[in-house]
C-alpha cells in the first residue's frame, strides 16, 4: 500500500511536533495538516484526540524536531523565527499519512466524551445531512 503524503508548510508541522501553536495559517492550517493525516474531517472536539495520533507519528518521520527548542515567540517574532527553521529544514515538507487508522464519527467521539449531542433533523428535506449541536454538560 502506497502510503498518500502531501506538503505543509514547516510552522504546520512544528505545531504538531511540539504541541505549541507556531502556524501563521491560523487554525485552518491545523484542522488541514490533523484532517489530512488522520483521513477524517475533523470536529474541534476531535483535534485533542488527533494531535495525540499524530505527533508520535510524525516525529518519527523527523526525528530532528524532536529536541527543537522553541523559545517565547510573539506576533513580532514568530515570522523571523519560522523562517530560520526553514532554513534549517525546508519551508514546505511532506508528511504522511497515519497507516491503518479508523475514523471515529465526530457524534459516537462526542458522546464517548461526555458531551450532550443534538440532532436536529434536515427541515429543507433535500439532504440526507443533519445539524449536530455539540454542548458540554
Amino acid at each position: 500500500m502506497n502510503q498518500q503524503t502531501k506538503d505543509f508548510h514547516i510552522g504546520a508541522l512544528l505545531t504538531v511536533a511540539t504541541g505549541k501553536f507556531l502556524t501563521l495559517g491560523g487554525l485552518k492550517e491545523l484542522y488541514e495538516i490533523y484532517s489530512f493525516m488522520t483521513g477524517e474531517d475533523l470536529f474541534t472536539h476531535q483535534l485533542p484526540r488527533a494531535m495525540e495520533q499524530c505527533q508520535p507519528v510524525l516525529l518519527e518521520q523527523y526525528p530532528q524536531f524532536k529536541n527543537i527548542d522553541v523559545p517565547a515567540l510573539n506576533k513580532t517574532n514568530i515570522g523571523d523565527w519560522l523562517k530560520i527553521q526553514a532554513e534549517q529544514f525546508g519551508e514546505i515538507l511532506p508528511v504522511k499519512q497515519l497507516v491503518n487508522h479508523e475514523p471515529i464519527d465526530p457524534i459516537v467521539e462526542a458522546k464517548a466524551l461526555g458531551m450532550e449531542v443534538i440532532i436536529v433533523d434536515d427541515i429543507a428535506g433535500d439532504s440526507a445531512s443533519a445539524l449536530a449541536e455539540l454542548r458540554h454538560d
